[in-house]
Protein backbone atom coordinates (compact mmCIF):
# COMPACT_ATOMS: atom_id res chain seq x y z
CA UNK A 1 0.00 0.00 0.00
CA UNK A 2 1.78 3.15 -1.36
CA UNK A 3 1.28 6.08 0.83
CA UNK A 4 -0.86 8.25 -1.35
CA UNK A 5 -3.18 5.48 -1.62
CA UNK A 6 -4.50 6.41 2.35
CA UNK A 7 -6.81 8.41 0.71
CA UNK A 8 -9.16 10.63 3.68
CA UNK A 9 -6.91 8.14 6.16
CA UNK A 10 -3.56 10.54 5.08
CA UNK A 11 -3.98 12.70 7.68
CA UNK A 12 -4.89 10.98 10.29
CA UNK A 13 -1.94 8.32 9.22
CA UNK A 14 0.61 12.08 9.27
CA UNK A 15 -0.44 12.77 13.14
CA UNK A 16 -0.22 9.35 14.34
CA UNK A 17 2.99 8.71 12.71
CA UNK A 18 3.93 12.85 13.99
CA UNK A 19 3.64 10.85 17.63
CA UNK A 20 4.97 7.81 16.51
CA UNK A 21 8.12 9.53 15.93
CA UNK A 22 8.22 10.87 19.61
CA UNK A 23 7.07 7.82 21.11
CA UNK A 24 8.57 4.59 19.74
CA UNK A 25 6.69 2.17 21.75
CA UNK A 26 3.18 3.19 21.35
CA UNK A 27 -0.09 1.88 22.75
CA UNK A 28 -3.52 2.93 20.99
CA UNK A 29 -4.40 4.83 24.30
CA UNK A 30 -1.27 7.17 24.35
CA UNK A 31 -1.75 7.55 20.10
CA UNK A 32 -5.14 8.51 21.07
CA UNK A 33 -4.06 11.39 23.92
CA UNK A 34 -1.18 12.45 22.01
CA UNK A 35 -3.19 13.06 18.42
CA UNK A 36 -6.59 13.95 19.77
CA UNK A 37 -7.87 11.44 17.87
CA UNK A 38 -10.46 8.61 18.70
CA UNK A 39 -9.36 5.36 19.82
CA UNK A 40 -10.53 3.79 15.75
CA UNK A 41 -8.73 6.50 14.02
CA UNK A 42 -5.89 5.31 16.01
CA UNK A 43 -6.19 1.81 15.61
CA UNK A 44 -7.03 2.49 11.54
CA UNK A 45 -3.93 4.53 11.01
CA UNK A 46 -1.70 2.26 13.07
CA UNK A 47 -2.70 -0.44 11.20
CA UNK A 48 -2.12 1.20 7.58
CA UNK A 49 1.58 2.54 8.74
CA UNK A 50 2.05 -1.51 9.60
CA UNK A 51 1.01 -1.88 5.96
CA UNK A 52 3.37 0.62 5.16
CA UNK A 53 6.38 -0.72 7.14
CA UNK A 54 6.59 2.04 9.30
CA UNK A 55 5.34 0.48 12.74
CA UNK A 56 5.06 -3.26 13.72
CA UNK A 57 3.37 -4.58 16.29
CA UNK A 58 5.09 -8.36 17.07
CA UNK A 59 2.84 -9.80 19.18
CA UNK A 60 -0.53 -10.44 17.17
CA UNK A 61 -3.03 -9.40 20.31
CA UNK A 62 -6.44 -7.87 19.45
CA UNK A 63 -6.34 -5.92 23.05
CA UNK A 64 -3.14 -3.79 24.41
CA UNK A 65 -1.19 -4.57 21.25
CA UNK A 66 2.15 -2.35 21.32
CA UNK A 67 3.54 -1.21 18.34
CA UNK A 68 7.66 -0.10 17.63
CA UNK A 69 8.40 2.65 15.45
CA UNK A 70 10.30 0.40 12.60
CA UNK A 71 12.18 3.75 10.85
CA UNK A 72 13.70 4.92 14.20
CA UNK A 73 16.31 1.98 14.55
CA UNK A 74 17.78 1.82 10.69
CA UNK A 75 17.48 5.93 10.73
CA UNK A 76 20.02 5.49 13.92
CA UNK A 77 22.56 3.15 11.98
CA UNK A 78 22.34 5.35 8.47
CA UNK A 79 25.71 6.14 7.67
CA UNK A 80 27.45 3.95 10.46
CA UNK A 81 28.34 0.96 7.98
CA UNK A 82 25.95 -1.40 10.07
Amino acid sequence: MPARSLGRLAGSALQVHAVVQNHPILIVRVGKAKSGLSTQTVTTALKALKVLGIVREPSGKRRGRLFGYERYPSSLNEGTGS
